[in-house]
């Protein structure tokens, strides 16, 4: 059942509870970044961005990180803070990413109360891998209160564990028919995407989707 809803805040706010796995895609220009930052990561005092493209421009407040070493530095400090927004960004010196962002997840998965943002997740997963402590976040994480969510262009180049362990999906504009096929199972009318104009998004909570407008 697909519905048009322009109150899409109280859409969103509605079915996203803190130790969520939430999907946001579409093709690049649909408005996925800047739906989860203004609705999305505002529900939460506390965020860790993994900026993969990057793309995030920070704003007063906000602790950049480039490279693992000086997300490292401050990683205890994070803990005894109640209010939070860290912007993690690869070193230009840094080749390895895989094994950087994996020790990144590690030292994630021992934090609590947080939300993990991967944005374009397929830069660090794909069908046939996923990193082992990103793993441990999106199946184990919700005992500590971590609620993730991942972006990504192309859904159907993700790991299949971060489709079928979300419970919320905010489907922007596909270009793929791989895509859609990917995320059939889980979005009910998912082929409504390829219809949808810049920041119109399908609300899916896995049983009914419904049309929001950010």
């Amino acid at each position: 059942n697909i519905f048009y809803l322009w109150s899409y805040m109280r859409s969103i706010s509605e079915k996203i509870k803190p130790d969520m796995r939430i999907l946001l895609t579409g093709k690049t220009g649909t408005g996925k970044t800047w739906l989860g930052i203004h609705e999305i990561q505002p529900l939460f005092p506390r965020t860790i961005i993994i900026d993969l493209k990057p793309e995030y421009n920070p704003e007063p407040g906000d602790i950049v990180c480039y490279g693992f070493n000086e997300f490292a530095r401050i990683y205890k400090g994070l803990q005894e803070l109640k209010q939070y927004r860290v912007i993690f960004k690869f070193a230009d010196y840094e080749t390895n990413e895989n094994l950087i962002f994996n020790e990144i997840c590690k030292l994630v998965y021992h934090m609590k109360e947080l939300l993990f943002v991967v944005e374009e997740a397929h830069f660090v997963t794909n069908p046939h891998f996923i990193p082992h402590w990103f793993k441990k976040i999106i199946t184990a994480g919700r005992s500590k209160n971590i609620g993730c969510y991942f972006t990504s262009v192309r859904p159907g180049l993700l790991n299949g564990l971060l489709i079928n362990q979300s419970s919320v999906f905010l489907i922007g504009n596909l270009g793929d028919r791989n895509d859609s096929k990917a995320l059939a199972n889980y979005v009910p009318g998912v082929d409504q995407a390829f219809t949808l104009r810049p920041r119109q998004f399908l609300l899916s909570d896995g049983f009914s989707s419904s049309l929001i407008h950010s």
